[in-house]
C-alpha cells in the first residue's frame, strides 16, 4: 500500500511514486498543518481502506485554511483547472471542539470516528470563526462536452471533472464542510459529482465571488435582474452561458447522508441536482435557522427529487424549515419532508417552480408559531429580513449592493399529499404575505385540487388577505385572518445594470426614469390612504451605512412627496389620486408648497427645483391587497446620489413597520421620525 511519503510524492509530482494515477493515503490518523493541494488532473486520491473511517485527516491546531484544496493553492494563490479527479474513502475531521451539548446530544453524526478536540483550534477561536471549509473546490477544467447543451446536464451521462465519493465530513468549524466556488479571475467550477458521502455538522455551499461585468464591476447575484434579464441582454440563457457566466454549473449530489442543524445545501449554481439524499436533523440548542435546502434567487435549473428530509424537531432545539427556495426553473418532486418547526417546503419569489408528488407531513410543528407555515408555504418575500443598501462610502466602508427581489411567477403545485395531520393544522398549503418591502403578488400557473387534503379539514389552501394573485387556484381555498400594512420596496435601486424599464414610455436614464413605490394592506388596497416618498441627497447616518437613520433634511437637497390614493374618493376630504410635492425649505416641511397634480393623463409636471415629478406620464395600479405607484421622476443635473425612503398609512392610522429604527438617533438634526420610514436603496443621477 505504500507510505505517507509515497502518497506525498505522488501528490506533489516528485520522488518515488510521483504522478501516479492513484495516490493512496495509508490508513491512520493524520494531523495537518497545511492543506493537501490537488494540483493535477487525472488522479484519484483515496484512503488506504474501503472503510472510510480508517483514514482520518484532522485539522491541525493552527490550520486556518482548508484541509484539502482542489484547483487552488491557498499559500501561493496558484490555480490549476482540473479534470478526471476523484477523492474517496477518507474522513475529514474539522476538529470542532463541540461534539456533544451539555446534555450529551451528539453534534451531528452519531457514528463520528474523529478524535474529540480538547482545545479550540485557531479556526474556532478567531472572531466569527475562520470561515473556511474542510474541502474547497475552486477550479476545474471547462465543462465536459456532454453537459454543454441546454438541459444536457440532467442526462447524468458523465464523465465528471471531479467526483467526491464515499467520504465522511465531520466537526466542521465553519458549518460548511464543502465549499464549491471559483474565487479568482479565470476560475470556473463545472461538472462535479458528490455521492455516497456522510456530511455532518454543516452542509455544502455553492457560490460565485469573482465574476465582473463589461465595466469591471463585480456582478451582484443577490439581485434577480442579473439572471432573469440575462438572456435579453446576452442572447444565451443564463443557465447555458458557458462563455461569460462563471457561476458553477452541473453540480450533482446523489445518495449522500447529512446530519445537520443548519443547511445541508445552500447558495446558487446552475443545473444543481439534489437526488436521493437523506437529511437528518438533530437536537441542538444553538445555531442557524433557515432551510435544510436553500437555493438563492439566481440558482437556475435546480432539481430536488426523491430525497428524505427528517426534521426531528423538538422543543428547545434550533428551528428550521425543510426547504427555503428562491430560485429559477425549479423542480421539487417525490420528496418526503417531515417534522420541521416551520414549513416543509417554502417557495419564495421563485420563477417557474414546479412542486409535485411530495409527501409533506408533520411540519409547522412549533406550537408557538403554529398555523402560519403549513406543509407548503408560498410567498413573494426576501431571504431573511429585507435589508437596506448603500453606495461605496470609502476604502474602509465599501458599501452594500442593492438586491431586487422578483415576484413569485409561473408556480405549479400539484399532486402533493400529507400522510398525516399530527399538528392539527387548518390548511396544508399557505399563501402568506411577505415582509416589509414585498409586493405580496404571486403569479400562479396551477394550484389545483390534486393536492390531497387532510382528512380532518375540508380546505387545501389558506390565503392571507393582502396576497394578490395572477392566475387562479382551483383547489379549495379560503382567506385567512392576519397580515399587516407594508410598504412595497422602491424599484429600481442601486443602478442595476440589467434592470429593465418599468413599462412603455420609461425614459430609463440616470437623470429621469420611472420608479415604483406602493403599499399593501391586509384590509385591501382600498384601505391605503397615503403613500409618502422622501428622496434625499444628504446623509448623516453611520459612516459604514450612508443613508441609514434618515431621511435627513438639508435645505435644497430633497424631494418629498405625499400621494393620496384613489380610495380617498369615498373615504376622506383629501383629493383622490393626487400627488403633492414639498419645496426644499426645511421650515416648510409637510406644507407641500411646490404644487400638486392628479396622476395619469390630465396631470402636469410639478417641480421644486431639485426634482420634477411628471405626473401626466406617471400611473398607478390597484389589486386585491396592494397599490403600486409608478412615478416619472427627473432629477436636477449633477444632483448626485439620492437615498430613497418610503412610508404608507391606512385610513385607520396604521402604518408600515419601517426599517429605520435607530437608537441612539444619528447626530444630525432635524430628521423625520414619523412616519416610520423604510430606506430601500439609492439612485445615482448624473
Amino acid at each position: 500500500m505504500g507510505t505517507i511519503q509515497t502518497f506525498l510524492n505522488c501528490l506533489n509530482g516528485s520522488g518515488r511514486g510521483a504522478n501516479a494515477s492513484v495516490c493512496t493515503i495509508p490508513t491512520g490518523t493524520y494531523t495537518l498543518t497545511s492543506p493537501l493541494v490537488i494540483g493535477r488532473s487525472g488522479v484519484t486520491v483515496k484512503g488506504g481502506s474501503g472503510d472510510r473511517t480508517k483514514t482520518l485527516l484532522v485539522r491541525g491546531q493552527n490550520l486556518t485554511l482548508p484541509i484539502m484544496q482542489i484547483g487552488n493553492n491557498g499559500y501561493s494563490n496558484q490555480t490549476t483547472p482540473l479534470t478526471a479527479v476523484t477523492i474517496e474513502n477518507l474522513t475529514f475531521c474539522g476538529a470542532a471542539i463541540m461534539q456533544h451539548d451539555a446534555l450529551g446530544h451528539p453534534d451531528g453524526d452519531p457514528n463520528n470516528p474523529c478524535p474529540a478536540t480538547q482545545v479550540e483550534t485557531a479556526c474556532e477561536s478567531a472572531p466569527g470563526g475562520c470561515g473556511v471549509p474542510d474541502l474547497f473546490i475552486t477550479n476545474t477544467a471547462p465543462g465536459q462536452s456532454w453537459a454543454a447543451p441546454a438541459q444536457a446536464p440532467f442526462s447524468n451521462t458523465g464523465p465528471y471533472n471531479l467526483t467526491i465519493q464515499n467520504n465522511k465530513f465531520e466537526d466542521s468549524p465553519s458549518g460548511h464542510p464543502i465549499f464549491i466556488a471559483p474565487t479568482g479571475t479565470g476560475q470556473i467550477v463545472n461538472d462535479v459529482l458528490v455521492r455516497q458521502n456522510t456530511i455532518s455538522s454543516g452542509g455544502v455551499q455553492i457560490g460565485e465571488y469573482n465574476m465582473v461585468d463589461a465595466s469591471g464591476n463585480l456582478v451582484n447575484f443577490g439581485d434577480y435582474t442579473q439572471c432573469d434579464n440575462w438572456q435579453a441582454v446576452h442572447v444565451t440563457a443564463f443557465a447555458d452561458d458557458t462563455t461569460t457566466v462563471t457561476v458553477p454549473r452541473n453540480i450533482r449530489f446523489d445518495s449522500n447522508t447529512y446530519y445537520v442543524n443548519q443547511g445541508a445545501l445552500g447558495g446558487f449554481g446552475r443545473y444543481v441536482q439534489f437526488n436521493n439524499n437523506t437529511i437528518n436533523h438533530y437536537y441542538w440548542p444553538t445555531g442557524a435557522g433557515g432551510g435544510a435546502i436553500e437555493q438563492e434567487q439566481c440558482a437556475d435549473q435546480v432539481k430536488i427529487t426523491y430525497n428524505t428530509l427528517n426534521g426531528n424537531w423538538q422543543a428547545g432545539s434550533t428551528e428550521q424549515s425543510g426547504m427555503e427556495l428562491y430560485s429559477r426553473n425549479l423542480t421539487v418532486s417525490n420528496n418526503a419532508v417531515s417534522n420541521y418547526a416551520f414549513e416543509g417546503i417554502g417557495v419564495f419569489s421563485t420563477f417557474k417552480a414546479v412542486i409535485t408528488n411530495n409527501n409533506v407531513y408533520g411540519n409547522d410543528s412549533d406550537p408557538n408559531t403554529q398555523g402560519g407555515d403549513g406543509e407548503i408555504k408560498i410567498a413573494t418575500r426576501f431571504p431573511g429580513v429585507a435589508t437596506t443598501c448603500y453606495p461605496y462610502a470609502s476604502q474602509q466602508f465599501p458599501g452594500k449592493t442593492c438586491d431586487a427581489f422578483r415576484d413569485t411567477q409561473n408556480l405549479t403545485v400539484q399532486n402533493n399529499y400529507s400522510s398525516s395531520n399530527i399538528n392539527g393544522l387548518p390548511y396544508p398549503i399557505y399563501l402568506v404575505d411577505g415582509i416589509e418591502g414585498s409586493t405580496n403578488h404571486v403569479g400562479i400557473n396551477v394550484i389545483d385540487g390534486t393536492n390531497t387534503v387532510y382528512s380532518s379539514v375540508s380546505t387545501e389552501v389558506g390565503i392571507y388577505p393582502n396576497v394578490t394573485l395572477t392566475g387562479s387556484i382551483t383547489a379549495s381555498s379560503s382567506v385567512t385572518s392576519g397580515g399587516a400594512i407594508e410598504s412595497i420596496a422602491i424599484f429600481p435601486e442601486g443602478n442595476q445594470p440589467l434592470g429593465q424599464p418599468l413599462g412603455p414610455g420609461d425614459p430609463a436614464t440616470q437623470d429621469r426614469r420611472f420608479f415604483r413605490f406602493g403599499g399593501t394592506s391586509y384590509l385591501g388596497s382600498g384601505d391605503l390612504e397615503e403613500v409618502l416618498g422622501f428622496l434625499s441627497t444628504t446623509s448623516s447616518g453611520p459612516a459604514n451605512q450612508p443613508g441609514f437613520g434618515g431621511p435627513f433634511i438639508t435645505a435644497g437637497a430633497y424631494c418629498h412627496f405625499l400621494y393620496f390614493t384613489p380610495a380617498n374618493a369615498s373615504r376622506t376630504l383629501y383629493p383622490p389620486n393626487t400627488i403633492f410635492l414639498d419645496d426644499t425649505n426645511p421650515g416648510d416641511e409637510y406644507h407641500y408648497n411646490s404644487g400638486s397634480s392628479m396622476i395619469g393623463p390630465g396631470g402636469r409636471a410639478i417641480s421644486n427645483g431639485k426634482c420634477t415629478i411628471h405626473a401626466d406620464t406617471s400611473s398607478y395600479q390597484l389589486a386585491t391587497g396592494n397599490l403600486t405607484l409608478i412615478l416619472d421622476i427627473e432629477f436636477a443635473p449633477g444632483s448626485g446620489t439620492w437615498y430613497m425612503y418610503e412610508a404608507d398609512q391606512s385610513f385607520e392610522g396604521l402604518t408600515n413597520s419601517g426599517n429605520q429604527v435607530v437608537s441612539p438617533p444619528p447626530p444630525a438634526t432635524p430628521y423625520i421620525v414619523n412616519p416610520p420610514w423604510s430606506l430601500w436603496g439609492y439612485w445615482k443621477a448624473n
